[in-house]
């Protein structure tokens, strides 16, 4: 639609507050540093969590950087070029162009639609401010995902091992599978990878202390793949198993199952490897030793 010529905001006498609290030493960068005494605010990345202010700003400096426009249009782009996903509060982004003028990174002036009746309408664009306001928030969104990344390993390292001492305060005695090679038994050799075992050792442990040794058939890994394994010892009523390695899928796996995964590398004998879980001596596996096969 065509539009008349616009008139400055500040002509108008329309004056914008920002609430102290929206830009508190708390939450800004050190770059943003104490304006002057009547002068506006710098413009800074904030670093508010959650998903509702944190993403409303850089919503509305990513709609200004494709065109100007009323606040409406802005809604419109946000949620046209995010396919539906995002959309943001009309209060909350009216809120953010309040401070984001006050601050220089947005301008806005009073525009008539000379094909439409009605009061004027306030249409923002986009300062030199706020063009490097917005380069900052796509640093930071960067950084942000890698943190996220690094946190998500984190928490699910975690409840992987939470699930280890869940699994060991139920009770002292449980079943442990050692992947082995040729015959089951205490002195047989390990198995380096536990789906393509010959057979599994199953060990029962009471009170750290080994109590009793069986066998259990492994079947062609072919059958059922890398998942095949978690449940066949689920099957078997087996608590943990005791690897030099496995992918992350069949971890998961067994950590859905409630079967404990704990990773020892070092010890060749079956033996060996099963007196060390119950001596408590090996730790549970987590995502930095996933095999990436």
């Amino acid at each position: 639609m065509a539009k008349e010529p616009c008139e400055s905001a500040g002509v108008q006498g329309a004056a914008h507050t920002t609430a102290d609290a929206d830009c508190s030493p708390e939450t800004l960068d050190a770059s943003c540093g104490t304006p002057a005494a009547g002068a506006g605010r710098k413009p800074c990345c904030r670093r508010r969590g959650g998903a509702g202010a944190a993403s409303v700003e850089p919503a509305v400096l990513a709609a200004l950087l494709y065109a100007d426009g009323y606040g409406y249009d802005l809604r419109k782009v946000i949620r046209e070029r995010t396919g539906g996903v995002l959309d943001v509060d009309v209060g909350g982004m009216y809120r953010a162009l309040r401070r984001l003028e006050d601050e220089g990174a947005v301008e806005s002036r009073w525009c008539e639609d000379a094909q439409a009746q009605g009061p004027k309408r306030r249409e923002y664009r986009l300062t030199a401010q706020g063009v490097e306001l917005a380069q900052q928030w796509l640093e930071v969104m960067r950084q942000r995902l890698q943190l996220d990344v690094l946190l998500g390993d984190l928490l699910e390292g975690g409840l992987l091992n939470m699930n280890g001492k869940r699994r060991a305060n139920m009770s002292n005695t449980f079943k442990l599978a050692v992947p082995t090679m040729g015959k089951a038994g205490l002195d047989s050799e390990r198995s380096g990878h536990f789906g393509h075992c010959d057979c599994f050792t199953i060990v029962d442990i009471t009170d750290g202390e080994i109590t009793a040794v069986g066998e259990l058939a492994n079947p062609p890994h072919e059958e059922g793949g890398c998942l095949r394994p978690v449940k066949l010892l689920h099957d078997a009523g087996i608590d943990a198993i005791v690897a030099a390695g496995m992918g992350m899928r069949p971890m998961m796996g067994f950590a859905d199952a409630g079967i404990t995964v704990y990773f020892e590398n070092r010890t060749p004998n079956v033996g060996d490897a099963a007196r060390l879980v119950a001596a408590g001596e090996v730790p549970t596996m987590g995502p930095e030793n996933a095999c990436h096969h």
